[in-house]
């Protein structure tokens, strides 16, 4: 009879949990409502209708926070294709990029710095960090390696070869006895705010030394700007698959300056000061902000989009970027007379055409590690991997 009892009640689970979960279902499907599901991949099934299932069950997050907490309990260190590091840092180890594949990206780079430099425009690459230190060793006990930084080591030398001017902030980082960890998220791949102002202090300086436009070294003053610690706020990109108890939540912080600005954004048409063009501040008012709480407040998410700073010194930028840039952007507007990004998903934007129109002084890329493929670099300059392009 026990175990009658027991079968029933875990069918009716079962039923319940069908109905329910079809509902959010058809709840996605009729009005858009999403449960988050950034730790389901696609391409796990070929079927988009279990797909969509999986992705939308209903209280997803609250599976995955149990799982994440029994796991940590026990002292294991991998959950859903993330690694926790004895830091408490979540990562996604990395293969080693084939050498192929960064002579490709290189060689394309190389004609983009070629066409550039045809038409008098200066041109820089910002070799940028990720979640595992390249000096510091924080791996857990057992076989995880992560091949991350030798990816960068060698597609930096690639460049350098080339003659392309590099500033791999990895080094820059080491040199000021800081370590990645200090400038990126604990459950995420992207900036902190404080890394995003220290980083762009970095980029700002490499552009005013390359180009000869005097920067107010004030600019990036951290005592210049209003710092507000919202404590526990963000689940980043490693934290959704693993939950909010696996290695906690991430704090996030808004960096405003308290001196005056004033920036007009092209793209929509809007003047204001920094938080009012580049920011949505109310946001982390709202739940909206509980996942990738940088990408709810940081505007800019569209392809292209350009900003104007009346009071700084004449110069048009160019960045090429991916999400990292997302959260650059607000900060070097600042500097700047002009600043317009194009993200590394539209790099085919980048035409003749295009730069006969925004005519850019220097053109400067900060591709995160995961955007080192062939079709992150087809730029639009009559390349053979133009029609690749995302």
């Amino acid at each position: 009879m026990k175990y009658k009892l027991l079968t029933v009640g875990f069918l009716i689970y079962i039923g319940l949990s069908f109905l329910v979960n079809g509902y959010s279902l058809a709840n996605y499907y009729i009005n858009d409502l999403a449960v988050n599901n950034q730790f389901v991949d696609e391409g796990t099934t070929d079927s988009k209708l279990e797909y969509d299932y999986v992705s939308n069950v209903y209280k997803k997050m609250a599976y995955v926070d149990i799982n994440g907490a029994f796991r940590r309990v026990l002292g294991q260190h991998e959950l859903n294709g993330v690694v926790k590091l004895k830091n408490d840092h979540l990562v996604f180890l990395q293969p080693l990029t084939p050498d192929e594949t960064l002579s490709v990206c290189a060689d394309e780079t190389k004609k983009l710095s070629d066409a550039l430099a045809k038409r008098g425009i200066e041109y820089m690459w910002f070799t940028l960090p990720y979640g595992v230190d390249k000096y510091v060793d924080e791996m857990p006990a057992g076989d995880y390696i992560d091949y991350g930084n030798d990816t960068l080591d060698n597609f930096t030398a690639m460049l350098d070869d080339r003659g392309i001017r590099t500033v791999d902030l990895r080094d820059v980082i080491h040199a000021e006895g800081k370590t990645t960890y200090d400038y990126i998220y604990k459950t995420d791949h992207h900036w902190t705010s404080e890394g995003v102002l220290w980083a762009v202090s970095k980029m700002v300086a490499a552009v005013d030394e390359t180009c000869g436009i005097p920067v107010d070294d004030s600019l990036y003053d951290i005592d210049n700007y209003d710092m507000t610690v919202y404590k526990n706020k963000q689940l980043g990109s490693c934290g959704t698959r693993t939950g909010q108890y696996f290695a906690g939540k991430d704090d996030f912080t808004l960096i405003t300056p308290k001196f005056d600005t004033l920036l007009q954004n092209e793209k929509y048409g809007v003047e204001g000061t920094m938080p009012q063009v580049m920011m949505d501040v109310e946001a982390l008012a709202t739940d909206a902000s509980a996942f990738y709480t940088y990408e709810a407040v940081n505007k800019g998410k569209t392809p292209n989009y350009e900003v104007h700073n009346p009071n700084a010194p004449q110069l048009r930028v160019l960045v090429i970027g991916d999400s990292m840039s997302l959260s650059e952007m607000p900060y070097i507007s600042l500097a700047f007379s002009d600043v317009y990004c194009i993200n590394s998903n539209y790099v085919d934007t980048l035409t003749e055409e295009f730069l006969d129109e925004y005519q850019p002084d220097i053109v400067i890329s900060t591709y995160h590690l995961y955007n080192l493929y062939e079709e992150a670099f087809a730029y639009g300059l009559n390349n053979e991997y133009s029609d690749k392009s995302r």
